[in-house]
Order: C-alpha cells, then sequence, then structure tokens
C-alpha cells in the first residue's frame, strides 16, 4: 500500500459506535487535518455466515477478556482475520479489558489496539481507568460473558468511565488518545514505503 494511491482502506474489527468515532477523531488529527491522506475508512461489517469467524470464541476473547496474553491473542487474531477478507488494508483491532492493578479497587479497565499493516504491527495502550470491585467480580460470576461495564451502568454499558467520572472522561476520549501516536507512527511507515 502507498500513501499516494487513492482510496487506501482501513478496517476495523468491530462496529463499535465508541471506536468508529474514536478513530475517525484519530484520522481527522493524524491525516486529515492538512489533508495528507485519502483513507477510505470503513467499519468491518460482515454477513451472518462471517460473523462466527471473528467471534469471540475464534478470536479466544470472551465478552470480557481478562489478562494481556488474552487480550494481545484476540487483537492478533481478529487483525489477521481483516488481512484475509481485505488485501492491502490497514487492519485495526481495539479490545478492552480488565487487569489488576495497585488501585483501591484492585482492578482497571484499559485498552489495547493493535494496528497491523503488512507484516509490521503498531501497537498501543491507552491510560488505565479504575473500575469498581463490586461490578469486577459481578462480571466474573458470569464467567465473564458479561462485562464490568454492564453492572457499572446498564443504561451506557460500552461508555462505564463517563459514569465514574462524572462525565469528565469518556471511553472514545481514552481510546482517541491511544490512536494518536500510533496514526502518527503509522504515517511514518506509509510515507517511507513512498520514499
Amino acid at each position: 500500500m502507498k500513501l499516494g494511491q487513492p482510496k487506501e482502506m482501513l478496517v476495523l474489527s468491530s462496529t463499535s459506535q465508541i471506536k468508529i468515532a474514536a478513530i475517525t477523531d484519530a484520522m481527522i488529527e493524524v491525516f486529515w487535518r492538512n489533508r495528507q491522506s485519502d483513507f477510505d475508512f470503513i467499519s468491518q461489517k460482515l454477513e451472518k455466515s462471517q460473523v462466527d469467524k471473528v467471534d469471540t470464541d475464534v478470536r479466544g476473547v470472551p465478552p470480557q477478556p481478562y489478562g494481556e496474553d488474552e487480550i494481545k491473542s484476540g487483537v492478533k487474531v481478529g487483525n489477521a482475520r481483516l488481512a484475509e477478507l481485505f488485501e492491502n488494508a490497514v487492519c485495526i483491532s481495539i479490545e478492552t479489558w480488565l487487569r489488576d492493578a495497585n488501585v483501591v479497587s484492585g482492578y482497571v479497565d484499559q485498552t489495547y489496539i493493535g494496528v497491523t499493516i503488512g507484516n509490521k504491527i503498531i501497537e498501543g495502550w491507552s491510560e488505565p481507568f479504575e473500575m469498581p470491585r463490586d461490578a469486577v467480580e459481578k462480571s466474573f460470576t458470569t464467567n465473564r460473558q458479561e462485562t464490568a461495564a454492564m453492572f457499572v451502568d446498564p443504561i451506557n454499558p460500552k461508555d462505564p468511565y463517563l459514569k465514574l467520572s462524572n462525565g469528565e472522561t469518556t471511553r472514545q476520549g481514552l481510546i482517541t488518545a491511544t490512536l494518536i501516536p500510533i496514526f502518527e507512527k503509522l504515517k511514518t511507515v506509509l510515507e517511507s514505503e513512498i520514499s
């Protein structure tokens, strides 16, 4: 893929509106602000027959991931699947997981992002966000089939940070902040291919 080619494609292994908005915000900041790229951003939407092939069981990631190996494996498998479906695309997988931490509750939520272009992977971690112990423990009682976020805010389970921070932090904001340096590295990779 060359930066100068029209309609370079970036695909995401999710249909999450929060992830799509975060990617769009980061793309505007890094690529579009000075009209330096013509990425054709799409959210990866598969037909039902294909969804099973990138579902959590295949990627090895339950709805509430826990542990670094589990999350990195899910991102790697998600990007490999996208690369099979979309030749020459920049593939992105974004997974949020719980981990033990030295905080009052004992747990934080953190997002891991992997961007794959050819055989290169650019990765990054969001800032951790403390999650309430009771929500995490309830998630564990469901064998992690329900996310801790669902127990924090059943009305808006996609962004528990908004409620927990009294509106000061959003999951989208943390993901965008993580994506900007990743996209800066991606921009350098793409520019080196045309040099």
